[in-house]
C-alpha cells in the first residue's frame, strides 16, 4: 500500500525501521517489532539521518518513539490489529495505515519525504505476498512466446520490466497482483494485467488487456527464460 501525503518542509526521510522506542503503554504484550530508520534530502543539503524525530504508533495500544542519533526507532512488543503510525516532521504530520497480523514477528515501514513535500509511504506487511525475481510470463495471444518478466518489490509496491520494450508499476494485494504497463516500442502491447497468486509464490496467472481492446489469459512460473 503506497500513500502520499502532504508534509510542511523540504525534507525526505525514508524509513527501514530498528532503533529506540520510549514512553511505551503499559498495556502493549504482542510479539511483533515495528521498525524504522529516518533520513533526509533537502536541495540544499546532502542525504543524512533525521534525530529527534517523534513517531506515534496508534491503535489497539498507543506507542511513542523517538529517532536516535542514527535517525533509527522501533516499537517493540506490538500486538496484532490495525494501526497507524504518525510521523511528526519539521512542523508537520504525516500518517499511514497498518495493519500487524497475528504471528507477525517484524514490519518493516518504508518513509520517503520528497523535495516538494510530498510523502510516500510503504511497507511489508504480512498481507503483501514476495514476488520479486525472474518470471516466465506467458500469454494467451496467438503467436505470442513467453517473455521474462522481471519484478522488483517495495512491500506491497512493484515495478519492473517485460521482455525488451514494456516496462511496468503495479501492486501486491494479499494473493492479488495488478500491473500497468508502458510500451516502449512499436508492436503488441500489453497494457494492463491482473492476476493471482498461488500459495508459495512459485505460479501466477490472469487476464490481460492490450492497446487495442483486445484481452486473453496468462500465466507466469517462476525461472529465467534462456
Amino acid at each position: 500500500m503506497v500513500k502520499k501525503l502532504s508534509l510542511l518542509g523540504v525534507l525526505c526521510v525514508g524509513m527501514m525501521l530498528c532503533g529506540c522506542d520510549d514512553d511505551k503503554d503499559s498495556s502493549a504484550s504482542g510479539s511483533a517489532s515495528v521498525r524504522g530508520e529516518v533520513t533526509y534530502v533537502s536541495p540544499e543539503f546532502a542525504p543524512g539521518v533525521e534525530a529527534g524525530v517523534k513517531v506515534d504508533l496508534v491503535g489497539p495500544v498507543t506507542l511513542h518513539a523517538t529517532s536516535d542519533s542514527k535517525g533509527i526507532f522501533t516499537f517493540n512488543n506490538v500486538p496484532a490489529g490495525h494501526y497507524t503510525l504518525v510521523l511528526h516532521v519539521n512542523g508537520g504530520e504525516a500518517t499511514y495505515e497498518l495493519n500487524i497480523a497475528e504471528g507477525k514477528a517484524v514490519v518493516l515501514v518504508h518513509v520517503r519525504v520528497n523535495k516538494n513535500g510530498s510523502v510516500t509511504v510503504y511497507s511489508d506487511e504480512a498481507d503483501a505476498t514476495n514476488i520479486a525475481g525472474n518470471w516466465d510470463f506467458i500469454p494467451s495471444a496467438v503467436g505470442k512466446v513467453s517473455q521474462d518478466l522481471i519484478i522488483r518489490q517495495d512491500g506491497e509496491s512493484i515495478s519492473g520490466s517485460l521482455g525488451s520494450h514494456i516496462t511496468f508499476t503495479g501492486s501486491v494485494n494479499g494473493n492479488s497482483v495488478s500491473m500497468n504497463f508502458s510500451y516502449i516500442k512499436a508492436g503488441w502491447a500489453i497494457k494492463s494485467a491482473t492476476g493471482t497468486i498461488k500459495e508459495g509464490a512459485e505460479e501466477m496467472s490472469g487476464t490481460w488487456t492490450d492497446g487495442g481492446g483486445g484481452s486473453g489469459t496468462w500465466t507466469a512460473t517462476r525461472g529465467k527464460i534462456y
